[in-house]
């Protein structure tokens, strides 16, 4: 139909000016209808389209629609029924949840192995040298060397050490020398340390030999499975550089007893160290030093140490990480071991 602005008659040339008018207004009003669709309708790469749902997700579908529509329900009221409540920035009402609805619990926390943090990886993964290594005294010497007290911290405990430095300027190469389990309460600096750091010092090595923490008077703190002196011995080699008569790049460790269970700590950890001796060493698998401590020496210290960390049945898998035996792939230096078998003290490993 095609509309003329004029007319023969005013009368019918006003009514055909309205029609005109009104099928104008309804052509606007399917186009921007049609507009509207098409913003709310998403296409994929395959040209396929999902339109958002423009009616209450509580209306129900129309299980006589035409194939294709999939149910959708009529964006347009029908008679009788309530006009859609439409939400600011969305077609569809949020939804209330019920406040007398419990909800389910969350699921259960593991609990975390008291051993994880003496696991090798964790040791791997931490810092070690806290601060400077200060001389705290200048001990009396009728030989070749030097012999001084050293202090230094180790997480955040002071630790001391003695100390053989030959004479002259240096930097010397370092050799700790770590001497195996004495009742703290019994021991002296040196004790099952200095005969080897005297030899060492005679022929230019600067021989230091750590107390460990709860020595000498120092405070001690949670020791599981003497790990903690591991640390020490850790703490102390990336200290080295601070003191210019040592050279921090010439490095041995030589661990006797429970100091070579510190050592073997040290090989498989330390970047720094040049070479180990482990000398009638206890084992580097914790689980055999738990039990054999505690069959021939200190049931009371098994017995705590189960309570705190668990055994190694209870804990096996705690047990098997903390010790070096299970990752010697990490040892990328010479390593001496030397073990009498005869030892009545520590087994043959």
């Amino acid at each position: 139909m095609h509309c003329h602005p004029g007319g023969s008659a005013g009368a019918a040339s006003s009514r055909k000016g309205s029609i005109c008018v009104a099928l104008v207004s309804l052509s606007l009003i399917v186009l921007a209808a049609g507009a509207l669709v098409g913003c709310l309708t998403t296409h994929d790469e395959g040209g396929s389209s999902a339109a958002l749902p423009a009616s209450s997700p509580t209306e129900a579908s129309d299980p006589d629609s035409a194939p294709g529509t999939s149910g959708a329900q009529s964006t347009i009221p029908q008679e009788g029924a309530p006009a859609p409540t439409f939400w600011p920035g969305r077609l569809d009402p949020p939804v209330i949840p019920d406040p007398f609805v419990l909800l389910p619990p969350p699921p259960p926390t593991a609990t975390p192995n008291p051993l994880a943090p003496y696991t090798i990886p964790a040791l791997a993964a931490r810092a070690y040298g806290e601060g400077e290594i200060w001389v705290t005294e200048v001990l009396d010497s009728d030989q070749p060397f030097h012999r001084y007290v050293l202090e230094y911290r180790s997480d955040g405990l002071a630790v001391t050490a003695l100390a053989n430095v030959p004479h002259g300027e240096g930097p010397f190469p370092v050799a700790i020398v770590l001497h195996g389990y004495i009742p703290p309460e019994v021991y002296y600096r040196g004790l099952d340390s200095a005969p080897l750091a005297d030899y060492l010092a005679w022929r230019g090595y600067a021989a230091l030999m750590p107390d460990y923490r709860g020595y000498m008077e120092t405070a001690g703190g949670p020791n599981p499975l003497r790990i903690p002196y591991a640390i020490d011995v850790l703490n102390l080699i990336e200290a080295l550089d601070t003191l210019d008569v040592l050279d921090e790049n010439r490095v041995g460790v030589v661990g006797h007893s429970m100091g070579g269970g510190a050592a073997a700590y040290v090989m498989v950890l330390s970047e720094r160290v040049s070479a180990v001796v482990l000398y009638g060493s206890m084992s580097a698998d914790q689980a055999a030093n738990w039990a054999y401590i505690g069959e021939q020496w200190a049931p009371w210290w098994m017995e705590a140490t189960a309570q705190d960390y668990g055994s190694p049945e209870s804990n096996p898998e705690g047990y098997a990480q903390v010790s070096p035996i299970n990752n010697l792939r990490r040892v990328k230096i010479p390593v001496q071991l030397h073990h009498g078998e005869a030892d009545d003290q520590v087994p043959l490993a």
